[in-house]
């Protein structure tokens, strides 16, 4: 919080005494008054810094059939914290979210003769999805063990430089490379800087 700045302007007069009188009549220092002794002094201005908890609660809801809900609104929710009823200060709702995209490449000695066939179908894919300054995506490869050859990232020239150079062989440890890419990857992703999905701030 920026403290407000106070200027204080003092002006001072300057009184011309004629010379003649300045000899009969040395000047008077001015004792100061009870009143100006007793005056308190001018109170300081004082800043109240107040620390305030805005938590966001990021939910998506779905329905028995796991079909996403959109029809909400603010009064459908009620947040409570150590069953005291919490306010909703904001809610948004947001269907158009960013992606964050996990690319799983098979590079065992399985996918050999036809990992040039992988690496482009992977590249066209992630540059007819992946949307400017909006999505992310990261690439793993898997053989004998998965390993990330480019984090999240949304340049897709990265992506793909990364993608064409991999080289086939070894074996395929696609349930760890599953596994890792969902508990290590996806299960952190960047988030964006907009609130997403649907959020309520309390």
């Amino acid at each position: 919080m920026n403290r407000p700045l106070f200027t204080l302007l003092a002006s001072c007069s300057l009184l011309a005494i004629p010379t003649a009188i300045f000899a009969q009549a040395p000047p008077q220092q001015t004792a100061p008054t009870q009143q100006n002794a007793t005056q308190p002094p001018p109170q300081q201005t004082q800043t109240l810094v107040r620390e305030v908890n805005l938590v966001d609660v990021l939910l998506t809801v779905l329905d028995r059939r796991n079909k996403l809900v959109p029809e909400l609104d603010k009064g459908d929710f009620k947040i409570s914290d150590d069953n005291a009823s919490q306010e909703i200060r904001f809610f948004s709702k947001q269907s158009d979210l960013p992606l964050r995209i996990g690319m799983l490449l098979d590079t065992s000695n399985s996918i050999r003769d036809r990992i040039k066939f992988e690496q482009e179908a992977a590249v066209d894919f992630l540059y007819s999805v992946l949307r400017r300054g909006k999505d992310q995506a990261f690439a793993m490869t898997f053989d004998d063990e998965p390993q990330i050859i480019q984090a999240f990232t949304g340049d897709g020239g990265s992506l793909r430089d990364q993608i064409n150079q991999t080289r086939a062989g070894g074996g395929t440890a696609v349930y760890d490379a599953i596994f890792e890419a969902c508990s290590k990857q996806l299960s952190n992703p960047p988030r964006p800087p907009a609130i997403s999905p649907t959020s309520c701030a309390a």
